[in-house]
C-alpha cells in the first residue's frame, strides 16, 4: 500500500511538470542561463562558465526556477493539504507526499543538469578542461544540487497557510548559501558554489559538499514527510 500511495503520488506530481506552461518556463530559465553564459563569454572569455554558473545561474536563476518547481508540482498547498485528493482515498498522507517530493526532485533536477549543461557549453573557452567533460560535471552538479533544494522546498511546504515557507526557504538559501558560517551548511547554494569551482564552505572539499548535498536532501525530505500527518 504505501508503495503505491508512493507511485500515485510520484504519478500525479509529474502530471503537472509535463503541461505546457510547465515546460515553457523550463525553456525560459534555460534561455535565461544561456544569456548569462552569452554575456559572461563576451565580458572575458577564460573563466566565463565559472563566473556564469557560480554567479547568475547557480546563485540566482536556478534557487527560483526550482522554487517555481515545486509550487507547480507540490502546488501552492501545505504539503499535507497537497496529499488530499489522493489521501481521501485511503492512502497514507505520508507515502503521497513522498511520492510528490520525488516527483519534484526528479523534474528540478532535469531542469538543473541541463541549465548547467548549457551554460557550461555555450561559455566554455580554450582553457576549461574538454568540453564534454566540463558539461557534464555541471550537468550532474545542477542534478544533485535540485534534489536538495527540492527537498528544502518540501520542508518549507509544511509551514504557512499555502506552504508559504517555501519563500522563507528560498531566503535562507539566498543569504546564508553566500556566506562562510555554519549556517551555510543547510544551504545547497552554498555546496553547489564549492562544487563548481567556487571558495570552499568551511574549507570542505568537494567530496563532502557532494556528501552534503545528498545528507540534505534525504534530511530535509525526511523531515518533511514527518510533519505531514498520517
Amino acid at each position: 500500500m504505501t508503495t503505491s500511495a508512493s507511485f500515485a503520488g510520484w504519478e500525479s506530481g509529474m502530471r503537472r511538470v509535463f503541461a505546457a506552461r510547465a515546460l515553457a518556463v523550463a525553456i525560459l530559465a534555460w534561455g535565461l542561463a544561456s544569456l548569462v553564459a552569452l554575456a559572461e563569454k563576451r565580458t572575458a572569455l577564460n573563466g566565463a562558465a565559472s563566473r556564469a554558473l557560480e554567479g547568475q545561474v547557480f546563485g540566482f536563476i536556478m534557487p527560483i526556477a526550482l522554487l517555481w518547481v515545486s509550487f507547480r508540482v507540490l502546488e501552492p498547498l501545505r504539503l499535507d493539504a497537497a496529499t488530499s485528493p489522493l489521501a481521501r482515498f485511503g492512502l497514507s498522507r505520508r507515502a503521497v507526499a513522498l511520492g510528490l517530493i520525488a516527483a519534484s526532485m526528479l523534474a528540478g533536477a532535469v531542469l538543473a543538469a541541463v541549465a548547467g549543461g548549457v551554460t557550461a557549453l555555450v561559455a566554455h573557452d580554450p582553457t576549461a578542461p574538454a568540453v564534454g567533460f566540463d558539461v557534464y560535471t555541471s550537468a550532474w552538479i545542477g542534478a544533485l544540487a535540485a534534489c536538495a533544494y527540492g527537498a528544502l522546498y518540501a520542508l518549507g511546504a509544511t509551514f504557512g497557510a499555502r506552504g508559504g515557507g517555501r519563500y522563507w526557504a528560498l531566503g535562507f538559501d539566498l543569504l546564508f548559501g553566500g556566506t562562510s558560517g555554519v549556517a551555510a551548511l543547510l544551504a545547497p547554494r552554498a555546496h553547489a558554489q564549492n562544487l563548481l569551482g567556487g571558495e570552499p564552505l568551511l574549507l570542505l572539499p568537494q567530496p563532502a559538499s557532494a556528501a552534503l548535498l545528498v545528507v540534505l536532501a534525504a534530511l530535509f525530505t525526511i523531515l518533511a514527510v514527518a510533519r505531514c500527518n498520517r
